[in-house]
């Protein structure tokens, strides 16, 4: 019985070492997914988060007060704009995440002992980058409270609910621009659906072209397709982009209104985003399926491709605190351009126009890897 189970074991083992897919499982799979999964947060905690200053007081004490907001660790002053609008708009572009509006008279109030207020606005569609704003901002509030407190004439004559009201001497009037209730689900469901739907385009078109490879098929697709590169990648990629579209159009309309989470853009609009993004990723797993020769290499690599690309598209943790290789990585996969789609069309009433650009890209990357997958299908189909 022990020289049998030997046999077994060592037989086992050297299947695990010698095997192409068993060393993919148990030796590349768990480094590869560990490392460029984990190391997304490489940074461990946000840092430095943009924010903008718009400063009507235009006093040493409101100077004071932006100073202190771009000493913290959590936040970095991007700029400073001439009104609390310049600076929302410049939040609506993305160019910063929260701002920091100091109206007239902040100085005088708190020299004469009023309850001196400003306003903190921040992004809450990324809940990771907003409450970091929310939170240096009681700090600094905290910091001038306990500075000027001291100064102010008269204190000890104060009566204590008197004092009292006056610890909370300058406060932070909190605005959260989008997600104004601060739903979690406002902010992961949308882009869980998006990142599903490209996952199983890319599943379902490399699956097809890996059991043509492995049942020896793919002669009879080339001649069915008229020996034509052009008819046998359309043919093979319109089925799959058309069922994902209703899909995902069915999901994004129906679904998600069950959540209460309904585009802000007309239906034709945000249909034509969504077929940008599913004709984008289906050209994506277009071109990628010629490279999996068996249906067990398509599971095996592709199993978490979609939580990686989750992951490093700037969505949940902002791009910016990504390390640049993982920047880089993002820029080929359509998930990473449909996220601003999504923010903006789920947490704002903002026009296409602000999601335009990432819209063309869409369109580009659809039509360039439709392109590079045709000489890709004559050497994989028409050399059978």
């Amino acid at each position: 019985m022990f020289k049998t189970f030997t046999a077994a074991f060592w037989y086992e083992l050297k299947r695990m070492v010698t095997d192409r897919h068993l060393i993919v499982v148990c030796f590349l799979a768990p480094f590869f997914y560990v490392l460029m999964l984990t190391s997304v947060y490489s940074q461990k905690r946000l840092t430095e988060v943009p924010v903008g200053i718009a400063d009507s007081d235009n006093t040493s004490i409101s100077r004071q007060a932006a100073l202190y907001l771009d000493s913290t660790e959590n936040l970095k002053v991007f700029a400073e704009y001439p009104s609390p609008q310049a600076a929302q708009d410049a939040l609506i572009k993305g160019d910063i995440y929260g701002y920091f509006y100091f109206p007239p008279g902040f100085a005088s109030d708190i020299k004469k002992g009023k309850s001196a207020s400003y306003r903190v606005a921040a992004d809450y569609m990324n809940i990771a980058l907003a409450n970091p704003v929310f939170l240096a901002s009681a700090d600094v509030a905290g910091e001038l409270t306990a500075r000027h407190f001291s100064a102010l004439p008269g204190k000890p004559r104060l009566s204590r609910e008197r004092a009292e009201a006056l610890r909370s001497l300058v406060r932070p009037e909190v605005h959260t621009i989008f997600n104004r209730e601060m739903n979690y689900s406002d902010f992961f469901l949308p882009g869980l659906l998006a990142i599903i739907m490209q996952q199983l385009v890319l599943v379902g078109l490399c699956l097809r072209t890996a059991e043509d490879r492995q049942e020896n098929m793919t002669g009879d697709y080339w001649r069915l397709s008229g020996c034509s590169p052009l008819i046998a990648a359309a043919a093979r990629a319109l089925p799959y982009m058309l069922l994902n579209y209703i899909l995902c159009c069915l999901f994004a309309f129906v679904w998600l209104r069950h959540f209460d989470l309904v585009p802000a853009h007309s239906i034709p609009d945000a249909m034509l985003y969504i077929f940008a993004y599913i004709a984008a990723g289906t050209s994506f797993g277009l071109f990628i399926s010629p490279f999996f020769r068996r249906t067990a290499d398509v599971l095996l690599f592709l199993m978490y491709f979609s939580m990686g690309a989750f992951l490093i598209s700037g969505y949940s943790w902002p791009d910016y605190m990504l390390p640049a290789f993982h920047r880089i990585v993002a820029l080929p996969i359509p998930s990473t351009y449909f996220m601003s789609w999504l923010r903006r069309a789920y947490g704002a009433a903002l026009p296409p126009s602000y999601v335009t650009p990432d819209f063309w890209i869409l369109c580009g990357l659809a039509l360039l890897y439709f392109i590079i997958s045709l000489p890709l299908f004559r050497r994989i189909y028409g050399g059978k």
